[in-house]
C-alpha cells in the first residue's frame, strides 16, 4: 500500500480526520497523512466534490514545494479508503503545544516565529495561494529545539485555494477567531492571510 515504506511507528496526532504516523521510507523518517475518502454509500456528487477538494490539496503542495517554511510533500498513494500524503517530518510537532509546554514565552521567541511565519505567507502568495486557515495548530516545528534554533513550518493546505493577484474568492473558509472580516463577509483576497498573522502575532 505505502511502497518503499520500510515501517510505521508511532502516531503523530489523533486526528479523527487526518490521523498521521511517523514512518521509514527509503532510510527516511517521514510522516504520512491518512485522509479518507467519502464511503461508496456517499452520493456522486458528493465523493466527486470530496475528490476535487483532495486532489486540490495535493496540487497546491505541489505547488509551493520550494517553500524554506511550507511543509514539503513527497508522494502520495491512495487506496479504496484513504489517500496518503508522504510528507516532511516535523519532529517538533505543533507549535501551539510546544508553547503550552513551555508555559511562558517572550517577545524575542515571538518575533523569531512570526517571522518565518511570514516568510511563508509572502513565499505563498508569490504562487498565488490563499493559505485560508492560518493558526497555531497549523503552525509545525521542525526540530526538537529552542525556538531560536528552530524552524517554523506552515501545514495543513486542505482550505487554501489559488488566487492570483487582484482577483478574489467567495466563501466562508477557515477557523473563525482568525478570520478577516472580509471572509466573513464572503468576498475576499490573499489579504485575508494578513489578517490571520495579525491575530497570531497578538497570541504569541
Amino acid at each position: 500500500m505505502l511502497q518503499g515504506c520500510i515501517s510505521c511507528g508511532g502516531a503523530l496526532s489523533a486526528s479523527t480526520f487526518s490521523p498521521q504516523a511517523v514512518c521509514t521510507k527509503s532510510g527516511e523518517r517521514v510522516a504520512i497523512k491518512s485522509v479518507p475518502k467519502l464511503p461508496a454509500s456517499a452520493s456522486r456528487q458528493l465523493r466527486r466534490r470530496d475528490k476535487e477538494r483532495l486532489q486540490q490539496e495535493v496540487s497546491i503542495m505541489k505547488l509551493v514545494q520550494k517553500g524554506e517554511y511550507v511543509v514539503r510533500l513527497h508522494e502520495t498513494y491512495e487506496d479504496d479508503a484513504f489517500v496518503y500524503m508522504v510528507m516532511e517530518l516535523c519532529q517538533g510537532g505543533e507549535l501551539v503545544s510546544f508553547l503550552l509546554e513551555q508555559g511562558t514565552h517572550s517577545e524575542a521567541q515571538a518575533v523569531l516565529v512570526m517571522r518565518q511565519v511570514f516568510q511563508a505567507v509572502a513565499y505563498l502568495h508569490s504562487c498565488s495561494i490563499c493559505h485560508r486557515d492560518l493558526k497555531p495548530e497549523n503552525l509545525l516545528l521542525l526540530h526538537r529545539r529552542p525556538i531560536r534554533e528552530n524552524v517554523v513550518k506552515v501545514t495543513d493546505f486542505g482550505l487554501s485555494a489559488l488566487c492570483a493577484s487582484g482577483s478574489e474568492l467567495r466563501g466562508t473558509m477557515g477557523t473563525l477567531p482568525y478570520m478577516a472580516p472580509q471572509v466573513l463577509n464572503g468576498r475576499y483576497d490573499l489579504a485575508a492571510d494578513i489578517w490571520s498573522c495579525g491575530v497570531l502575532t497578538y497570541l504569541l
